[in-house]
């Protein structure tokens, strides 16, 4: 009884664990009632991944309150660049069907043109609503950032594009697997992926953190994007003379958190 009674301690790794599934449910379920509008796709990946980066952390407390916080602060922004990225898509693919239909040298080079851009558009897509939900920045330069970390983290982008799209694929060779699959989708097709993948972005962002001690900036000072990842890189690079002007650098803004999200212009 001693036994069991450890097990079912809110403090065991059992409890823990359990915790962590149910918060991934509700998620799941929020996530995928608010996605129904369609237009809220944005705000509520945004929203996932906020809540989902802080459980990565250890930092999560109350999801519901946390995920309709991020939902209202970054609904435009998120609104913005889902719909952008819903109709890049659709144009893309479109592009891809016709030029796979037509017959000749040049469509074939069209095909996997288009192929090659449908990619980097799947890299464009994993990244930007973790980056909104993690930093602070205009959305010209949030979108920019998505692009450019996905290329830069390349090994992390593929194993993230496995963790998202691997169980759809899997379920799609293998029809035995589809009904397994349809409950994972619904219990936790969304939550599930976005939390393996906030590990990994945790390692990622911590690149173009600001250190504190390094940086010494307070909530006054007005401190440019281009200086803060100048400043990132030469740290890492361990070299004094890197400057703020490099135009090839990722643009990013300060963390953000419950604490100081009210801050965040919309």
């Amino acid at each position: 009884m001693s036994g069991l009674g450890g097990i079912f301690n809110v403090d065991s790794k059992f409890s823990v664990f359990m915790s962590r599934v149910f918060d991934l449910i509700v998620l799941n379920v929020i996530a995928c009632v608010c996605s129904i509008p369609l237009f809220t796709v944005g705000a509520n990946l945004t929203a996932l991944y906020y809540v989902t980066l802080k459980m990565a952390k250890n930092e999560e407390s109350y999801i519901i309150r946390a995920y309709f916080k991020s939902w209202k602060e970054n609904f435009k922004q998120a609104t913005i660049i889902w719909l952008f990225s819903a109709v890049l898509g659709i144009v893309l693919l479109v592009d891809l069907i016709m030029s796979n239909r037509m017959g000749g040298t040049v469509s074939t080079v069209m095909k996997y043109i288009f192929m090659v851009i449908m990619v980097l558009f799947l890299f464009f897509f994993t990244y930007v609503f973790p980056v909104l939900a993690q930093f602070y920045n205009t959305t010209k330069n949030t979108m920019r950032n998505a692009i450019l970390m996905s290329i830069t983290h390349l090994p992390y982008t593929i194993l993230m594009l496995l963790v998202t799209f691997g169980p759809f694929i899997l379920a799609i060779l293998i029809p035995e697997v589809f009904v397994w699959y349809t409950l994972y989708a619904l219990l936790g097709g969304l939550s599930v992926p976005a939390l393996v993948n906030s590990y990994m972005f945790k390692k990622i962002f911590a690149k173009y953190m600001p250190k504190e001690e390094e940086e010494e900036i307070t909530a006054d000072e007005d401190f440019s994007i281009e200086e803060q990842m100048g400043t990132a890189a030469a740290l890492e690079a361990g070299d004094a003379e890197t400057t703020a002007d490099e135009t090839d650098e990722i643009s990013v803004m300060e963390e953000s958190s419950e604490n100081n999200s009210e801050e965040k212009p919309l």
